[in-house]
């Protein structure tokens, strides 16, 4: 089994937040490969990705939604244990990178989803709240590719991809593990577009959501106590 790492990136109009989540990645001693999808940005996302070498960069001409762009990712990564990671996070560490991957290396989880602490704003209350009903929703995980059985599925997806993902682990009465990433948080919607756009996107967002969780079962707390574990 190949016990290298590869991360999968996906970023949509983030021309002015990537630059820090590649600082990161592209000096992480734990990373093999580093992919950047480009999901069709009409701003300079591409021009700041290409600042960065050594990334296995993949552009679409046009928005295909994040859960193709995953899927992409995915299918793509030389490596079998995969990190896929939000674009805009800020705050981010190699101890973050170490966290969610050591439980897939010491054989403790299948999958393992990074869960953001300590934010009050309101966008990541709403955050919260999706992370609650998704189940799970997170832009920070890992897993191992060969163990994974939903690509199909999340190619057709904008954003219930994450939920498919998790949903696709509890079905089979995988373990996954949820740990608590400190110091690491988003950009709000709000601060992006404003927050009148921001409400007409996450509700948007949510609607997608709703949809995957009615469409790609089980719900929140079936049969959690048996496959999830928390790390305080």
């Amino acid at each position: 089994m190949n016990d290298k790492i590869s991360c999968i990136i996906c970023a949509y109009n983030e021309a002015s937040r990537i630059t820090a989540v590649l600082n990161v990645v592209t000096n992480s001693s734990i990373l093999d490969e580093v992919i950047v999808i480009d999901d069709g940005s009409t701003d300079r996302t591409s021009e700041a990705i290409n600042r960065f070498s050594g990334i296995n960069f993949i552009k679409f001409n046009q928005n295909k939604g994040k859960g193709f762009s995953m899927a992409k990712g995915i299918k793509v990564a030389r490596n079998d244990v995969v990190i896929l990671i939000d674009a805009d996070y800020v705050g981010l560490t190699e101890k973050h990178l170490e966290k969610i991957s050591l439980p897939i290396f010491e054989s403790m989880a299948d999958l393992v989803l990074g869960m953001l602490v300590g934010d009050t704003s309101i966008g990541s209350k709403l955050n919260a709240l999706g992370q609650i009903t998704g189940p799970f929703i997170t832009g920070f995980r890992c897993f191992r590719k060969s163990d994974f059985r939903a690509l199909q599925l999340i190619q057709k997806e904008r954003y219930a991809g994450d939920i498919i993902i998790t949903n696709d682990f509890i079905r089979r009465k995988k373990r996954i593990k949820i740990v608590p990433m400190r110091g690491l948080s988003p950009i709000k919607k709000t601060s992006k577009i404003g927050f009148i756009q921001a409400i007409i996107e996450y509700a948007k967002m949510y609607k997608q959501i709703l949809k995957g969780l009615i469409l790609h079962p089980p719900f929140p707390g079936q049969k959690e106590s048996q496959t999830i574990s928390r790390e305080e």
